[in-house]
């Protein structure tokens, strides 16, 4: 059976939903966990989810509501978007691009708006780590990748 990536999101819930960080593992795997914290914009809106469905990977969107001011509206919020299956849209090839950060995009004919930033400014992992356990992920669960 082939695995499925797990996409654990964490986030305020404030009006609307704020990413705040993801974390990608690979359900009932042996991979280590990469942790994704988001920045700025991201936190609202990137492509991420998008990137990964054009890729032809299948993966579970897990939320976990850190802040909020209303239990019923949490619930409600939980009950549409937590545990999700996210089914693949394409087939084409991920492309990791290290440019000190990682630019996560499709090899595609097809336009996305956007690639997707992790941003290792900040981060206690070497990029070179990150790409080794973004690559351990993606190999666990059979997805196709270039790192350029």
């Amino acid at each position: 059976m082939k695995k499925r990536l797990l996409v654990e999101i964490d986030g305020d819930l404030e009006g609307q939903f704020l990413s705040m960080s993801y974390t990608l593992k690979v359900e009932n795997g042996i991979s280590e966990k990469l942790c994704i914290r988001l920045y700025d914009m991201q936190c609202q809106e990137n492509y991420l989810f998008k990137i990964l469905s054009s890729c032809g990977i299948s993966f579970i969107k897990r939320v976990s509501i850190m802040n909020y001011f209303d239990e019923k509206a949490m619930s409600k919020y939980l009950k549409e978007n937590n545990n999700i299956i996210v089914e693949p849209l394409g087939d084409s090839q991920l492309l990791i691009e290290n440019t000190g950060n990682l630019i996560l995009s499709t090899k595609s004919d097809t336009i996305m708006p956007s690639g997707f930033t992790i941003n290792l400014e900040s981060n206690d992992v070497s990029t070179e780590k990150t790409i080794e356990l973004l690559s351990n992920i993606l190999d666990e669960i059979g997805a196709s990748y270039e790192v350029r």
